[in-house]
């Protein structure tokens, strides 16, 4: 992954180095894999026969095997959420995919937390789904180094790595696996925890297209072909993080955990736009699966929230057992603790899972008499159909020994009514017959017990609430709110039936929307809101209030607003923004999309950096470019493509970087990074920084500022090598 950069500065560069151990930590090291929307059939240890998948096959058949391992709610969100606290997802607040219903709750406690508490290094590399905004990311739930792969884009995307945004070119699976693989080497002389939730192989299916043209050529369709070549990629990624755990002699020291978020997905093929598989394609893919579970991802049957799970430490577990016992997710947390020595705190937020250490050595347990419970999540439900005091949900289950009960609710689909289905999962892995009324007293037990389960989820502090923005943290000054993460809504605003993340009807003034913000520190505060407009409906007026402050503005452009300032108190406050006129017709606007919300530095934050910028300055071009403050997760969320100024540059040719603001004197420290690499440090700012860089292609230069206060925040640039 390192440039070929040629670096010449006007002082010498203070370069960072690991820290340095005289032998191997006591505490065993983990490397945590969960893939996307994988399941069962499309791995070959589990009897797939048209793939291959040797490096999966390898951590099974040196390990562990579980073969009863639960994800939740069979959906993304949901999964790392639980995997992530311990919890059932719903404790967690989150409670669907999207919609701001993905956010894990700031004061739930992450394995990361409890790691690092135990003093070890923590790093998280790939689809990150628990929280886009201030507090929310990865760097700030206990990881020291958090990439985050942008959601559902394969080539030619961006990532966020520690509040840099880094534009890629793909396979994405490989560059997580590039910053994986560095943290490994670089921590290997302490204990480390490597979470890698690698966003394959979620739709849309793509490939390389050596890859492609492999799979077509054994007769497979485009669909399926793009699978298969998706799935090679993922697997020799997987055996390359395995392999650099054996090359570094960690292999005795180390615990590699392998698991998947949900069910297999039919899955769309290259983008969205495109159509998802045909019943030819699926029998197709289906002829290379061993055996058929009911149902697929986003559903509780089988198919959709049976996970493989597999554990190999060398050394120290049995090789090619087999555990039946009922597990899950929830019990990741845990077992962790056990493995590594984490004091899980007791607090008013109760671990869920349950320690599956003793099963691993052999031991006896009391898992084989537990209740394992899950539910659908609500994803693209309107909360107008949601009885928030008493939510319903579609789909609910409660596993206990070789039984399974499943609770449908039809009134989420129209129809009145709750169907009860009973499975004996030992006779019937495929849930085709109801044997409901066969065990009754199996049957009631299972309904109190599941009636009671649901009661107390909701009695649960974070159930079915919507996070709080965190606003007024200097090293994120600028706090992205997607507009859908609504606390309430007044009027007859609705979302857009496509995507969800918009809100229409802005045509009846008094509507509104409202949003929890948490303001870390009194100041002036101003939005950025992102709207479309049409020309002929401008000059409406919006309101932008708290219980505190109040300012009016006019819709005057149609596609970004900028309010006045407002001056917040510190302290949790609703924000609501209301429509308060209409334009010149009888709408004020076609939709509005997302808030962004600046904190503005005043005369008396006289620490902090105020308008950094790079300046970049070609000699050879006579070509000066100044790039301002750069809002990486803002524009991370909203741009899934390549992101910023670019500049055109031939191989090795000098560029002059330098470094400014406002108030330059309270800048402690200067680092620069080119891509993921970090080139330069120094506690002086001076002009005259020159780099050349060899490699062609797109480049990503980040400038991150310190002040004397210990707040960053950067700029950041692109360069297109080319000759």
């Amino acid at each position: 992954m390192k440039l070929k950069i040629f670096i010449a500065f006007v002082f010498i560069v203070a370069m960072h180095s690991c820290k340095q151990a005289d032998s191997k930590p006591d505490k065993p090291n983990v490397v945590l894999i969960l893939v996307d929307d994988y399941g069962y059939a499309d791995i070959s240890h589990e009897g797939n026969t048209q793939i291959k998948t040797p490096a999966i096959d390898k951590i099974a058949e040196e390990g562990v095997c579980f073969t009863n391992f639960y994800q939740s709610a069979g959906a993304c969100a949901p999964t790392r959420a639980s995997l992530l606290t311990g919890r059932y997802h719903l404790r967690t607040g989150v409670w669907g995919v999207h919609w701001g219903r993905d956010f894990i709750h700031t004061d739930e406690t992450t394995f990361a937390d409890l790691a690092k508490d135990a003093g070890y290094v923590t790093g998280a590399f790939g689809k990150w789904h628990s929280g886009k905004s201030v507090g929310y990311h990865s760097w700030n739930r206990g990881f020291d180094v958090g990439l985050e792969s942008n959601l559902y884009q394969y080539n030619n995307t961006n990532v966020l790595i520690n509040n840099k945004l880094v534009n890629v070119d793909g396979p994405i699976t490989n560059v997580i696996t590039d910053n994986a693989i560095q943290f490994i080497e670089e921590n290997r002389d302490t204990s480390f925890i490597c979470y890698i939730p690698y966003q394959s192989i979620h739709e849309p299916f793509n490939c390389p297209d050596d890859l492609f043209v492999k799979y077509k050529k054994q007769g497979y369709t485009d669909h399926v072909a793009r699978l298969y070549g998706m799935i090679e990629v993922l697997d020799n990624n997987i055996g390359r993080i395995t392999n650099k755990v054996t090359e570094l002699g960690l292999d005795e020291n180390t615990v590699i955990m392998f698991m998947v978020d949900d069910g297999c997905s039919p899955g769309f093929d290259l983008t969205y736009s495109t159509r998802r598989m045909n019943a030819e394609e699926k029998a197709e893919r289906i002829r290379g699966w061993a055996k058929e579970l009911r149902g697929t991802k986003a559903n509780i049957y089988e198919g959709g929230v049976k996970s493989p799970c597999y554990i190999r430490w060398k050394g120290q577990l049995e090789v090619g057992k087999q555990i039946e016992t009922v597990a899950g997710v929830i019990d990741v947390l845990p077992t962790l603790a056990d493995l590594c020595g984490f004091k899980i705190p007791d607090t008013n937020l109760p671990i869920d899972g349950q320690s599956l250490y003793p099963l691993l050595l052999g031991e006896t347990s009391n898992l084989d008499e537990r209740y394992y419970f899950d539910n659908t999540n609500l994803y693209r439900i309107s909360t107008d159909k949601i009885n928030m005091d008493k939510p319903e949900i579609r789909e609910m289950y409660v596993r206990h020994k070789n039984f399974k009960l499943v609770r449908l609710n039809h009134k989420l689909n129209g129809r009145d009514g709750i169907d009860y289905m009973l499975y004996d999962l030992s006779k019937d892995e495929k849930e085709a017959h109801n044997v409901i009324n066969e065990f009754p007293q199996i049957r009631e037990t299972l309904k109190d017990t599941l009636s009671a389960w649901y009661k107390d989820m909701l009695d649960s502090p974070h159930a079915f609430k919507s996070c709080t923005y965190n606003v007024g943290d200097w090293n994120e000054r600028a706090t992205f709110i997607n507009l859908d993460g609504i606390s309430s809504k007044t009027g007859s605003l609705k979302r857009d039936d496509g995507s969800g993340f918009e809100f229409t009807n802005w045509d009846t003034p008094g509507n509104s929307l409202s949003y929890q913000i948490n303001v870390l520190e009194e100041g002036d505060y101003y939005a950025d809101i992102f709207i479309d407009a049409d020309q002929k409906d401008l000059g409406g007026t919006l309101e932008l209030f708290t219980e505190k402050a109040h300012t009016s503005f006019e819709i005057n452009h149609r596609k970004k607003l900028k309010s006045d300032i407002l001056h917040l108190p510190a302290g949790k406050q609703t924000l609501t923004i209301q429509l308060q006129s209409l334009g010149k017709t009888d709408k004020a606007m076609n939709w509005m999309k997302n808030i962004l919300v600046h904190r503005v530095p005043t005369n008396k934050d006289i620490e902090v950096i105020k308008n950094p910028e790079i300046k970049v300055f070609m000699p050879s071009q006579n070509l000066a470019t100044q790039v301002g403050i750069s809002h990486a997760p803002f524009n991370f969320c909203t741009n899934s493509g390549v992101y910023g100024t670019t500049i055109n540059a031939k191989p090795n040719e000098e560029i002059e970087l330098s470094f400014s603001a406002d108030n330059i004197n309270q800048i402690s420290k200067v680092e620069l990074f080119v891509d993921f690499d970090k080139i330069y440090e120094s506690s002086a700012v001076q002009k005259g920084y020159v780099l050349k860089i060899q490699e062609l292609g797109l480049h990503t230069i980040n400038a991150m500022y310190t002040s004397k206060s210990g707040y960053q925040c950067g700029s950041q640039v692109n360069l297109l090598i080319k000759n």
